[in-house]
């Protein structure tokens, strides 16, 4: 069985190099919230690459959504 996910993840060094801005405000942007980190080991974290581009194109995901409802 092929249980591949097909879904896109990018590292902080990847979100930089997308989007003008730095390292703290990734971590800003999680601790508020907005976007959400995933840990894969200790010394690595990823992003969702779609929840990243919603983000940044003002769109909102359903955890924004969710968080703006209460």
């Amino acid at each position: 069985m092929n249980y591949s996910n097909n879904k896109r993840y990018l590292r902080a060094a990847d979100i930089i190099r997308l989007y003008p801005i730095g390292k703290n405000s990734i971590y800003n942007y999680c601790k508020k919230g907005f976007i959400k980190p995933i840990k894969v080991t200790k010394g690595i974290t990823v992003y969702d690459a779609n929840e990243i581009e919603a983000f940044f194109s003002g769109k909102k995901t359903e955890a924004q959504n969710a968080k703006a409802s209460f």
